[in-house]
């Protein structure tokens, strides 16, 4: 890409239109510890970051999700498993950020298989060639590879050679999963991101201080070029290699020893010498390019404005930082990319290092310079964490205010007494009636025990002596008059005492059920009723309860919950409960069919029987009333009968029901009972709904983490600017009901809740939805005249504080290498490209580019020329990157730390340091 305006006065990259941003697939290899340590960062910076547009963002559940990234860890060190600053128990996103087992390779290692005896390394000619170490070393050393390389490169490049197999399939694999993910149309849209179709990179992570990375990164960048050529056909493999002088702490000779070893090495790979590898197994034979990388970064805990730290992490940071912005910033990402190939001209000559002449005449002693080194520093409002925090929060709100759980004022949400009686009145058909219809007893000596006066029975009974062909006791009736009438006109007087009690064992038949008849009968129509109206009953009762769940005026979750906990206490209460009331008034109407039956009807038919004696005269008449008597009193004892029946099917009808509902399965570890049925279900509704409450308040207590987060290349500016308020509960759940619109309520929502996909689904509905109000609220705050926050935090501070941001911003973005830019190799100033990345770069531009300019560290060898401010697109902070290139390695601390005493050429020998 080609430079335009790069002058700190005109050097304002417009702002791109495009909604996606081009990023280029991205495969990242770490090896060894500070591999680990940038490669985490990196993966929570990616996990962490609002994705798509800022109405319509996207949060990633895994890496998985991402797939313009892939990652390999290769370590010898088992326990290295999350990086420093963070303990795997406390960590919230452990489980998210830690390689999984098909990222990383750290395995056992076999060393004895090289060292048993001295004729074992025979057996591997292409290990023999380089290895140091003689199974008599190896013994010395006591070397214990599961702990691994103890600083020593030659343990950690025969482990290379070791599991070559192993690594070669996995970086294939990996680049192969990048290439698929041209296919990932939808999911990079959503992601707002675009994916670079004709390149691939591959980026190196390692340090030359210990013995995983410095033992191996050069046959790592020589394997992935060429399986890169292979695989993807065109890849740019560049290295991020750390200087030994923030490791003084594990052993200062130690560690500067193997710097200065690997430099030595990586200058003559660098520099085309392919003798130092040309296979890694007897198997394949690779065509291996010229050098290891196209690009190699070095990278020191001291700048070069002077700026320094004791902090490794500090260095960490920056490095992540740095790769994540390639994904996340789009103009400023284009023109980070575009350094190398503009600045190429820097790195294709050679550095002559001075020597004496009297002494040396003829030599020449030339070191590669194909080196660079870079900073980053952010100048951050972090506006956009704060912004992402208090969505969270609003979406758990929102949810809490459409489902109804989680108030702090559970009374406030429990269902009162008159709102359980009125919803068993209308859809248990347990609306209480006055009972006080009682046959008339011509005995005066007939005492009622249970039945003395009126009392209260329940519309149930009722509708269990209807159905589809009408009333049951109607029907009852009219058979008994009907068969009185026969017996009245087809029989003589005298007979009828006996045809009354023929007709009332008949009549007793077609009414109850004899277990040795198969006939239908009136108990089987009731029966058959019970179970019509309980499927009604069912159907009815979990519309409505889904009904008041979704109810506005309801409490929700916890309402409905509360309201069936009350039904089914009401119904079983021991002694006072309903069941126990149903059974009861079961007991009196059978109390009043056995009085009907032994006293009244007995009496009437032994009067019946004297009419014809004659004892009353002809008796015709006296008959005539006895049989109009008994009609009534066979009448009454079958519906009494009948009634008691039905009292005992409501009985079971409310039974049914209630276990229907649920029951007590046991008590969960937070001493809550619990239950199946519908309670269970209802229940599990509402551990979903809670489970994503509880993922929106661990990512909102990953946000606060973040947020309290800082590391030396961080400068956090406050801002003055309001926190919106949160809106009431009504409002709350009209966003909700709007966010949920096109899927139903929360009959339909629970199924979905209880899938983790679609647990997703739902939770990023909720979360857009609060996005976008947060949004529409900023702007109705801001009004018309909206200023970036950055600018506007900038604006409040006066010249000097704005002065002292702008100077430390520069300074920290100075490239990360401690170097003397002094004596025979002084860079010039157009070997440096720095970029400012903001959002608004015009406008930023104007407000504060002589301000920027006046802050630059000349010092340094920048000036502002160099200097281009650049689209981001990521409002309220400011990205500053700044590239020097062509640097040769020799101006390094760590090469002149660990140098010998006298200067020689650089080796070119194949054999590997120890």
């Amino acid at each position: 890409m080609t430079e335009q305006n790069p002058s700190v006065q005109t050097g304002v990259a417009s702002p791109r239109q495009e909604t996606r941003m081009d990023v280029r697939p991205t495969l990242f290899i770490g090896v060894g510890g500070t591999g680990l340590e940038v490669l985490m960062r990196l993966r929570r910076r990616i996990l962490n970051h609002p994705w798509g547009q800022a109405d319509r963002r996207v949060h990633l559940d895994s890496l998985s999700e991402f797939p313009v990234a892939q990652f390999i860890q290769l370590d010898l060190d088992s326990g290295a498993v999350i990086d420093s600053g963070h303990a795997q128990g406390a960590d919230l996103q452990y489980e998210q950020v830690k390689f999984s087992d098909d990222e990383k390779i750290v395995e056992a290692f076999d060393i004895e298989k090289y060292s048993r005896d001295e004729d074992a390394l025979e057996k591997y000619p292409h290990i023999k060639e380089w290895l140091p170490l003689t199974p008599g070393v190896i013994a010395n050393l006591g070397i214990d590879p599961g702990k691994g390389a103890g600083q020593i490169r030659a343990v950690s490049r025969l482990y290379f050679f070791d599991k070559y197999a192993k690594i070669r399939d996995r970086i294939r694999l990996k680049l192969r999963t990048l290439k698929s993910g041209l296919s990932h149309e939808q999911q990079l849209h959503h992601l707002g991101l675009k994916m670079e179709r004709s390149k691939f990179r591959i980026v190196v992570v390692a340090s030359v201080a210990g013995g995983t990375g410095s033992g191996a990164f050069l046959d790592m960048g020589w394997l992935a070029r060429w399986l890169a050529e292979t695989e993807v056909g065109s890849a740019d493999v560049d290295l991020m290699l750390f200087m030994p002088t923030g490791y003084h702490q594990a052993g200062k000779d130690r560690t500067e020893a193997n710097g200065y070893a690997a430099l030595m090495e990586l200058e003559s790979a660098m520099r085309g010498n392919r003798a130092f590898v040309g296979r890694w197994d007897p198997h394949d034979h690779p065509l291996l390019d010229r050098e290891p990388y196209k690009e190699v970064f070095l990278i020191d805990t001291g700048n070069l404005a002077q700026q320094h730290t004791r902090d490794l992490k500090d260095v960490y940071h920056l490095v992540a930082d740095s790769l994540f912005e390639d994904f996340a910033s789009g103009e400023f990402a284009r023109r980070k990319r575009s350094v190398a190939v503009n600045q190429a001209q820097y790195k294709n000559h050679l550095h002559d290092a001075l020597v004496p002449r009297n002494r040396f005449p003829g030599m020449r002693l030339s070191f590669s310079r194909r080196y660079s080194a870079f900073g980053q520093s952010v100048l951050d409002t972090r506006q956009q964490s704060r912004r992402e925090k208090q969505a969270h929060e609003w979406a758990g709100a929102m949810l809490r205010a459409f489902f109804g759980v989680g108030c702090s004022d559970a009374a406030a949400n429990r269902a009162t007494d008159r709102q359980r009686d009125d919803f068993m009145a209308a859809h248990l058909a347990l609306r209480p009636t006055t009972f006080g219809d009682f046959p008339e007893f011509s005995d005066r000596g007939i005492q009622l025990k249970r039945s003395s006066g009126e009392f209260i029975d329940y519309l149930v009974v009722d509708d269990l002596l209807q159905d589809r062909h009408g009333a049951l006791l109607g029907g009852v009736e009219q058979r008994v008059n009907e068969r009185i009438n026969d017996i009245r006109a087809g029989f003589d007087r005298k007979e009828w005492a006996t045809q009354v009690r023929d007709a009332i064992r008949q009549l007793e038949r077609d009414a109850v059920r004899d277990q040795d008849s198969s006939a239908d009968t009136t108990e089987d129509r009731i029966a058959r009723r019970r179970r019509e109206l309980l499927d009604g009953m069912l159907s009815g009762v979990r519309e409505q309860l889904y009904g008041y769940l979704d109810n506005k005026q309801f409490g929700g979750l916890e309402y409905v919950l509360s309201l069936i906990e009350q039904i089914k206490d009401r119904l079983e209460a021991p002694g006072t409960g309903l069941l126990d009331a149903l059974g009861v008034n079961a007991e009196r109407y059978r109390e009043i069919r056995d009085a009907v039956r032994s006293r009244e009807i007995e009496r009437l038919l032994d009067h019946l029987g004297q009419t014809r004696g004659g004892l009353f005269g002809s008796g015709e008449k006296q008959a005539g009333l006895i049989m109009d008597q008994l009609r009534t009193e066979i009448a009454n004892g079958l519906k009494f009968h009948l009634r008691a029946r039905a009292a005992g099917e409501a009985v079971l009808l409310m039974q049914e029901l209630s276990a229907w509902l649920g029951r007590k399965t046991g008590i969960d570890a937070q001493g809550r009972a619990q239950w199946n049925g519908l309670v269970g279900e209802f229940q599990a509704g509402r551990e979903a709904v809670l489970q994503v409450l509880e993922q929106l308040q661990h990512a909102d207590d990953i946000l606060q983490v973040e947020l309290n987060a800082s590391h030396a290349s961080s400068i956090v500016l406050a801002t003055t600017e309001p926190l919106i308020a949160m809106p009431g509960a009504a409002q709350l759940r009209e966003w909700a009901d709007e966010a949920f619109r096109d899927l139903g309520g929360s009959k339909a929502l629970f199924p979905l809740l209880a899938d983790n996909d679609q647990r997703r689904t739902l939770q990023a509905k909720v979360l857009r939805m609060a996005h976008n109000q947060l949004l529409l609220a900023a702007r109705r705050d801001a009004g018309a005249a909206a200023q970036d926050p950055l600018i506007q935090a900038l604006e409040q501070l006066d010249p000097v504080q704005r002065g002292a941001i702008f100077g430390k911003l520069l300074d920290c973005a100075m490239p990360w290498i401690d170097a003397r830019l002094e004596g025979d190799f002084a860079a010039n100033a157009d070997q440096f490209k720095c970029f400012i990345g903001v959002a608004g770069a015009s406008a930023f531009m104007r407000a504060f580019g002589a301000e920027i300019e006046a802050c630059v560290p000349t010092h340094a060898g920048l000036t502002g020329t160099q200097i281009a401010v650049v689209e981001s697109g990521m409002p309220g902070r400011a990205v500053c990157y700044c590239e020097l290139s062509g640097v040769p390695s020799r101006c390094c601390a760590a090469s002149r730390a660990g140098a010998p005493a006298t200067a020689s050429k650089p080796t070119e020998a194949r054999r590997t340091p120890i």
